[in-house]
């Protein structure tokens, strides 16, 4: 089953990044696709492996990383990210898991994933990571070209290092935080 709800703040950039979300939990999809949304993301969103290739074929110049849930029914995560590879092999893909299956985390960065995301998940980690993959160079060597920009940020990893995320909390379940005097989150 696939939707293709989007939302774009093009205030940014000409166009949004974008995004695909696959995980067969409504919750989880429905926390990230607004959590992500909120941060500027273009969104769309699948709720299994079928669902993703559909959405991707049809929507593949505007996805720029794809965020697969590990343990789905019908195509789980991996096997959905080698049928991805299939359609283009300029995918970025990171995994998000509560619980590896059969799986070994080693084997999903074989596959090709630049990250892994353990639930419960932060929205406002998975963005700045999914931000950092999309705005990196070297992941993304047609990100300057395109955007006809120059990037200056401090690299958090290097490019053939995989990202490893740890994160703890649902961030936006409710409500943002409140922003300090300063400014700040």
């Amino acid at each position: 089953m696939e939707n293709d709800s989007t939302a774009v703040d093009s205030s940014k950039d000409d166009r949004a990044f974008g995004v695909l979300v696959v995980d067969d939990e409504e919750a989880v999809r429905e926390v990230l696709c607004f959590g992500l949304r909120k941060r500027g993301f273009r969104v769309r969103h699948a709720s299994d492996g079928r669902g993703a290739l559909k959405t991707y074929w049809r929507h593949r110049e505007e996805i720029d990383v794809v965020l697969l849930d590990v343990r789905m029914p019908g195509l789980d995560g991996p096997q959905t990210l080698i049928r991805l590879r299939g359609l283009s092999t300029r995918i970025h893909a990171c995994f998000i898991t509560g619980d590896l299956g059969g799986y070994a985390e080693q084997t999903l960065l074989d596959l090709g994933a630049v990250a892994i995301f353990r639930k419960p998940l932060s929205t406002i980690d998975v963005a700045a990571t999914l931000m950092e993959i999309v705005t990196d160079p070297e992941l993304n060597p047609s990100f300057r070209q395109a955007r006809g920009q120059t990037i200056r940020r401090r690299p958090r990893h290097s490019a053939t290092e995989p990202i490893r995320c740890e994160v703890q909390v649902f961030d936006c379940l409710v409500s943002e935080p409140a922003k300090t005097p300063s400014g700040g989150d």
